[in-house]
């Protein structure tokens, strides 16, 4: 299986690098390079698995053909090209061992996070992804379409193994499909999510003018946190939409900056909308970050139009299905409009508007979950997240399914192990976002304040939709 595995991953890989190639200017960086290559094997076995679950070829056998007719297009389309193609890719491991041959700060903060992200690539092929979502939903759909070679509704008692969006399953399938039987290598689709939503940490960090020394060290807390390093092998989807959306906005904002529009961006926002459902939260913080970077940085109609266009075409490829199929089968583009319901309560304004305070109070006190913390403040943090517990209301209308709101945070604050259903960003990573995010607004002068102030008011735009549309639970 490991064989077949890595055949087939060369495979995808050559055909993204000549995806990149064909993508990117000569003048890209090489980090922009690594994660645009990632990110283009991510959409291509995306892509192959949405018209292969259309057409009725899902399955071990029809990835491996749509796999090689997309790396053997590419190489017609770009023919005469070919000897160029391989020298870049001799040229960017050149500049890797450079980079490393330094034996710097830098080289080695990166290479201890290489180690990291290489020992969780390899934990990811081992896991067995039996999380609570994975066997209730994802799982159990997956076998079904590749058993059935097309993604389609299934008569089941729980309505999401329909309604839910397909790309991170679909590269999960991708995987699962090289072993004859069990779940095994499923995993890995969420630990490339993870390596990509790094990556980007660490680009997006360098746009900011961080130095390269501490924009390592936003990756290595990134991959820190205790909501984060264990998803990497799980096979819940949260890591993989983060990785694949915070990709396509570096890839985005580095063309932008050069004065160029970006079709692997535009294209990665259309590849998270049909990844989670999440980023409709997201898309108000979004459209902030989106609209004053486009006033920043006023690009004209010629250089905009290809990253609009590969958006809409990208969205419609692995969003639109999903649609379709819950319009079809529900009478609701976004599903049974009971669990919309369930998820966002009943009410107008003023609901959400009452929901909003309480929501942030809750999720604050979650913030201070012991196991999400350093363990020298473990003890002070439960203090702090019990007091706030203590203020908040048994019981209201305003949580998912009815549950107790301080009574799920004080069992939450009792567990002696960790939930990683349940666990937080942490006190750490929450005030360092925090010192970042008022130290660039009390210095706005200075090279990239504006970006984080920007990204900072965004944050905030996007947790106050999420808490005010959201049913409350410990698990957002």
């Amino acid at each position: 299986a490991m064989l077949v595995l890595s055949g087939h991953a060369a495979v995808v890989a050559a055909a993204a690098w000549l995806v990149v190639r064909g993508c990117l200017p000569a003048g890209a960086g090489g980090l922009e390079r690594l994660i645009a290559w990632v990110w283009s094997c991510v959409a291509i076995i995306a892509a192959n698995g949405v018209m292969l679950g259309a057409v009725g070829g899902l399955g071990a056998t029809g990835y491996w053909v749509a796999d090689l007719a997309v790396l053997l297009g590419l190489i017609g389309l770009r023919r005469g090209h070919w000897r160029g193609d391989v020298a870049a890719v001799r040229s960017l491991a050149g500049e890797v061992g450079g980079f490393f041959r330094a034996r710097g700060l830098e080289a080695r903060l990166a290479m201890l996070l290489l180690l990291l992200l290489g020992g969780m690539l390899l934990l990811s092929l081992w896991a067995e992804p039996v999380v609570y979502d994975a066997l209730t939903y994802r799982l159990p759909r997956i076998g079904q379409w590749l058993q059935d070679g097309r993604i389609g509704t299934v008569v089941a008692d729980e309505p999401r193994i329909n309604y839910m969006p397909v790309v991170p399953d679909l590269v999960m399938a991708w995987f699962i499909a090289i072993r004859p039987a069990g779940w095994q290598f499923g995993a890995v689709a969420q630990a490339l999510g993870g390596v990509l939503a790094v990556g980007a940490t660490i680009g997006l960090a360098r746009q900011t003018g961080l130095s390269r020394a501490s924009a390592l060290g936003a990756g290595l807390l990134l991959f820190g946190m205790a909501n984060v390093a264990p998803q990497f092998t799980s096979a819940h989807t949260d890591l993989f939409t983060t990785g694949v959306l915070a990709a396509a906005f570096y890839l985005w904002l580095a063309a932008l900056r050069r004065g160029e529009g970006s079709i692997l961006g535009g294209a990665g926002a259309g590849l998270a909308l049909g990844s989670k459902g999440t980023v409709f939260y997201l898309a108000p913080g979004a459209l902030l970050w989106v609209l004053w970077l486009a006033w920043r940085h006023r690009l004209s109609f010629a250089r905009w139009w290809p990253t609009g266009l590969a958006t809409v075409l990208a969205g419609a490829l692995f969003a639109g299905p999903v649609f379709v199929r819950n319009r079809t089968a529900y009478g609701d583009w976004f599903g049974p409009a009971e669990h919309v319901r369930m998820h966002h309560g009943t009410g107008g304004v003023a609901a959400k508007l009452e929901k909003l305070p309480l929501n942030l109070r809750t999720s604050l006190a979650q913030v201070f979950e012991p196991n999400s913390q350093p363990p020298w403040w473990r003890s002070p943090a439960r203090s702090i997240g019990e007091a706030i517990a203590a203020g908040l209301p048994e019981n209201d209308t305003h949580t998912l399914e009815g549950i107790s709101r301080r009574g799920t945070l004080q069992a939450l604050f009792a567990r002696s192990e960790p939930d990683a259903d349940a666990t937080s960003f942490g006190v750490l990573a929450g005030g360092l976002f925090a010192l970042g995010f008022f130290t660039a607004l009390l210095r706005s002068r200075r090279k990239g304040a504006a970006l984080v102030v920007v990204w900072g008011l965004g944050t905030g735009v996007f947790l106050c939709f999420f808490h005010a549309m959201q049913q409350w639970h410990p698990y957002g």
